[in-house]
């Protein structure tokens, strides 16, 4: 196996499915230029599409706001082939996931590689 090195190691990794699932959402949808996977790690999660829209509503908009973004992240994973984890021996459901992500998302001094762990967490894919 070769471990492609990224200026964050293991945390921003290509060789995590997790973090090139949430690249490849993010690098389509959010990020407000082209990015190479190696540099987004670090980027705040304030600096995102999501988050100007944000700044421009009202609370209860940017709940709403939240809970899309959350769903589309949970699809992209869905479609990459991954499945929301299991806790206690059974799978969470999409609104559990969607408060494991909001919060997250809410806190614009998270990076994108730290949403990339609490996916890592959050999805499963299958080993082939």
């Amino acid at each position: 196996m070769v471990f492609d090195a990224t200026p964050l190691g293991r945390a921003w990794s290509l060789n995590n499915k997790a973090h090139v699932t949430l690249y490849e959402d993010f690098n389509e949808n959010e990020f407000l230029e082209p990015t190479p996977f190696e540099e987004s790690g670090a980027i705040k999660l304030s600096a995102m599409a999501y988050w100007r829209d944000l700044r421009l509503g009202s609370a209860r908009m940017a709940q709403t706001m939240l809970r899309r973004r959350s769903v589309k992240i949970i699809k992209s994973f869905k479609d990459d082939g991954a499945a929301l984890t299991k806790k206690n021996g059974k799978r969470l459901n999409k609104d559990e996931a969607i408060k494991v992500l909001q919060p997250v998302l809410k806190d614009g001094s998270k990076t994108v590689a730290e949403l990339g762990a609490v996916c890592d967490n959050l999805f499963e894919f299958k080993v082939s």
